[in-house]
């Protein structure tokens, strides 16, 4: 959750030239355990945190997770669809979307005006 947090701040300030005025953390189940573990570890990284029904007991929660992971990245034929091989072209796709949206952004089409 700290990298998620600090890699979302530096986001924002490259995007936007300008750190985030407020920051505030929402997480419900394994989200609201992961936001009772980032507020402990480090207090002053949100101004604000709602946390529901955080999950402390991972037996069963990790046991179901797992199971529908294998699950959904099951082809018909029960082989692996996402395998380690293919990640870096997964990689190299998220890369290449990203620039699209930094040229849109120099150019007025950032989110602010996409909203509108």
């Amino acid at each position: 959750m700290r990298k998620t947090t600090l890699a979302t701040k530096a986001l924002i300030h490259a995007f936007y030239n300008k750190s985030p005025q407020f920051s505030y953390f929402v997480g419900c189940s394994d989200g609201g355990r992961e936001g009772l573990q980032e507020v402990q570890r480090y207090p002053d990284d949100y101004d604000g945190v709602i946390v529901g029904a955080p999950v402390i007991d991972e037996v069963a929660t990790n046991t179901f997770y797992h199971a529908w992971n294998v699950w959904v990245n099951t082809d018909p034929f029960g082989r692996a669809i996402l395998t380690a091989d293919k990640i870096p072209a997964l990689h190299q796709g998220v890369l290449a979307m990203r620039n699209p949206c930094r040229r849109a952004g120099r150019h007025g089409a950032g989110p602010a005006r996409l909203q509108s």
